[in-house]
């Protein structure tokens, strides 16, 4: 997978490839040659993220472990590898005899000084962000982040300046949503919607949005006691929104471990916990189930609880909860070739179980407990209804419009939201209450119901509806 390009003042091309193991390839484009010209600290890192070249140099920043490589373009067996400490080199662009450089998952911007060896910090304009351009512009090394915003950094003093690209006057459109989360009390009523490296905050008492920055994508978001906890990609973090104080979004652990895409996320029994299902990094298979300690922020990881899968559903059920895999990985082909449930016992921290409990599924999108049952959603939209005590699957169903979603309980009937439909799960499958949303989600649909109003928030197009469920 071809992850960089940059091409040399003579015409030589260089592609970065992604994978198992990274790769970089000269391309003569008078002759048609290809040669690999891949150091083996590169052949370690599984993508090669940004390339750079001149006459004299090729340069390179890599992923996971954060490395800058500068390559003498007339002798390539001889070059220098720079350890930045950070997970991901984002953006590089050589000045003379220096290489700027800007890093994940800090944010950091940093000049390496070519001749003399030396990595310097300028500063993190915008902390835990990604960065797709950096520039020599006037003296200033000028980036261009991935949540819209322009910044500048004075190299010799470190300060810096902020532009917002859409207050600037650059037209704006919706992104799409990542997740929908309520929090709804006496004091606060917000709907929050989240996007690329911000919260969309709705107040819905007086209609007034506010645009909250965050430090990644929320790919599954959770209230607790007022404040909202979000499982952030790239890389696995856990950060919150507390509304009552100061409206911004503090981080509060790193999963680690490799783990890059969070999945799934849960209230454990006790209130003391959540549960969050991730997968692992570019290049790799499998995942991890983790423990987020509510009160210390500390972090409880058990890697492959479903060997080469992701954990993308969790359904919960005393002291055990049932957890659904998933057979994506990213960059490489998948390893396994049919999702899995397991069983997990909390007191014990070990696998109880595996179990392929839907024939072909690929992924399960949410689990969740009735009574001693336990109801599952597939990725391709099949429902279904099992016994996980004897492992045995009852009835199976299939959504309207044959795609993930996820469940929701209300009033002790379970119900559930896909890309497309509301629906109620009767016994004899389920009763579509609402279609015709076409959901613009970026990953499967993560909406909110929020028991105060009887309501569920979801996405129909690109726009956030409220569904009176007590009006249908």
């Amino acid at each position: 997978m071809s992850g960089a390009v940059a091409a040399a003042p003579d015409g030589t091309i260089y592609a970065g490839t992604g994978g198992a193991s990274a790769h970089i390839v000269a391309y003569d484009p008078s002759t048609g040659q290809k040669t690999d010209i891949s150091p083996p600290e590169v052949r370690e890192e599984t993508f090669v993220y940004d390339l750079a070249a001149n006459a004299d140099h090729l340069v390179a920043g890599t992923q996971p472990t954060g490395r800058l490589l500068i390559i003498n373009r007339r002798d390539e067996s001889q070059y220098k590898v720079v350890d930045t400490g950070q997970g991901v080199v984002d953006s590089v662009a050589i000045n003379g005899g220096h290489v700027l450089l800007t890093t994940r998952a800090s944010g950091s911007v940093y000049d390496y000084d070519i001749a003399a060896g030396t990595l310097t910090e300028l500063g993190d304009p915008i902390a835990n962000d990604e960065t797709r351009g950096v520039f020599s512009v006037g003296g200033r090394v000028v980036g261009v982040a991935g949540s819209g915003e322009m910044w500048s950094i004075d190299p010799a003093t470190g300060t810096h300046t902020i532009t917002d690209l859409v207050t600037a006057g650059i037209p704006a459109g919706p992104e799409p949503v990542q997740s929908v989360a309520v929090l709804h009390d006496e004091k606060v009523a917000q709907a929050c919607v989240a996007g690329n490296f911000s919260l969309g905050v709705h107040d819905l008492r007086t209609g007034k949005l506010t645009r909250v920055r965050d430090g990644g994508e929320a790919k599954k978001a959770l209230p607790v006691d007022g404040r909202l906890y979000m499982a952030i990609y790239p890389g696995a973090f856990v950060d919150t929104y507390d509304p009552t104080t100061s409206g911004t979004v503090d981080r509060k652990a790193a999963i680690g471990g490799e783990q890059n895409r969070p999945m799934a996320m849960r209230l454990m029994p006790g209130g003391r916990e959540l549960g969050i299902g991730t997968l692992i990094d570019y290049g790799k298979s499998g995942g991890a189930f983790s423990l987020f300690d509510l009160r210390t922020n500390a972090v409880e990881r058990y890697n492959e609880v479903i060997p080469h899968q992701a954990v993308s559903a969790i359904g919960v059920a005393g002291p055990v909860v049932y957890l659904g895999g998933n057979t994506y990985t990213d960059g490489i082909d998948p390893v396994a070739t049919e999702a899995s449930l397991a069983a997990f016992d909390l007191r014990t921290r070990t696998v109880l179980w595996l179990w392929n409990a839907i024939p072909g599924a690929l992924g399960y999108d949410d689990l969740i407990m009735g009574g001693p049952l336990l109801y599952g959603l597939t990725n391709s939209g099949t429902i279904f209804v099992a016994d996980p005590v004897r492992r045995k699957v009852l009835r199976t169903y299939a959504t309207a419009d044959q795609s993930g979603g996820m469940f929701f309980e209300r009033g002790g009937q379970l119900y559930g939201a896909t890309r497309d439909t509301v629906f109620r799960l009767a016994v004899n499958g389920p009763k579509t209450l609402v279609s015709g949303l076409a959901g613009v989600w970026f990953n499967e649909p993560a909406p909110a119901y929020d028991e105060a109003s009887d309501s569920l928030y979801t996405i129909r197009g690109n726009n956030l509806v409220r569904i009176h469920l007590g009006e249908i």
